[in-house]
């Protein structure tokens, strides 16, 4: 690849250039002339700390959903920028994963659960996944409208689902544990947020689940 006077990699060229500049299309465009996505892949894990946050952004912009387990590796990387970066970018990623028309879809489902309107937004979700079953943001946010009409097993059938799709989703682990906890399982509960927090160590509230649920369980 090329390098400027100073022996810069181009990656990290374009990445301070649009640190300065704000311009993510011409990021986009000049990552996109320069670079394959397997290179990127190779930069996420093995570059210095910039490059790898570098490398990560760009995935999130331009990789498909093979650059899933990049990304979710990323997650639990030695450094902050490079797992804040990981978690923007693997969600736009799964929002990506059926295409531009399914992706549209989703975001409308998304801005019904938003704004609480969970049984138009658990219809919406369940004609996507009649076309679209492997997606799985979509069980994701169909879990998030179920849970939220207090139907868990449903909620929770559709956390597990979208985990064997993606084991990534550190949402729908997340979820099934709440969806536990409105059973009365604690237990259950507490080995799904684990669950969570094991694939993204930066979930805080869900950390600070996992602290409660594991005291509670000491006092009984």
């Amino acid at each position: 690849m090329g390098s400027h006077k100073n022996h810069q990699p181009t990656l990290l060229r374009f990445y301070h250039k649009y640190l300065c500049e704000e311009d993510t299309a011409a990021f986009i465009t000049e990552v996109a002339a320069h670079y394959q996505l397997s290179t990127l892949a190779v930069l996420a894990r093995r570059g210095g700390r910039i490059e790898r946050r570098a490398a990560i952004f760009a995935l999130g912009l331009l990789g498909g959903y093979e650059s899933n387990p990049i990304l979710g590796e990323a997650l639990r990387d030695s450094d902050r920028g490079v797992r804040l970066l990981a978690d923007r970018g693997i969600r736009d990623l799964w929002m990506r994963q059926s295409g531009e028309s399914a992706r549209r879809r989703l975001c409308r489902i998304i801005r019904l659960n938003t704004c609480q309107r969970f049984s138009e937004a658990d219809y919406a979700s369940s004609e996507l996944l009649r076309t679209f079953p492997d997606y799985a943001e979509a069980r994701n946010q169909r879990s998030v409208a179920r849970h939220n009409q207090s139907d868990w097993s449903g909620a929770l059938a559709d956390c597990h689902i979208a985990l064997e799709i993606n084991k990534y989703q550190f949402d729908a682990a997340a979820g099934a544990g709440f969806c536990h906890m409105a059973l009365d399982a604690p237990e259950e509960a507490l080995a799904c947020f684990q669950h969570a927090v094991g694939i993204h160590p930066g979930l805080e509230i869900i950390r600070l689940r996992v602290k409660q649920l594991q005291q509670a369980l000491e006092e009984l």
